[in-house]
């Protein structure tokens, strides 16, 4: 966003969109995710031992997730009702949405 006036019209999904259908619609949570977690000690594979001996200091490490790892772990976890809810957004596109998340919903 970071503009300096205030626009009445803003861009989904690559089309305009009056902000006022965008600020009313309900979102799911799921698109709000983490590109990192704390994987702790216990949870570690010895591969990750191996990559990262810095656990034995923290207890674990930050895994980190390219852009769309992120999305597809976030979108393994929504749900039903979640998914519903993103395909329900103001100018959702299947097409657009891939390019974005590397997900393709049909």
């Amino acid at each position: 966003m970071f503009n300096s006036i205030d626009s009445c019209v803003i861009r989904v999904f690559n089309k305009e969109c009056d902000k006022s259908v965008w600020d009313t619609s309900v979102k799911p949570d799921f698109i709000n995710f983490e590109l990192t977690t704390f994987i702790s000690e216990i949870n570690m594979t010895d591969e990750e031992k191996e990559k990262n001996p810095t656990y034995k200091t923290v207890d674990g490490y930050l895994k980190v997730f390219t852009y769309k790892e992120a999305w597809r772990n976030a979108y393994d976890n929504a749900t039903k009702e979640d998914i519903e809810l993103l395909t329900a957004l103001p100018n959702f596109d299947t097409d657009v949405f891939f390019d974005i998340s590397g997900i393709r919903i049909e």
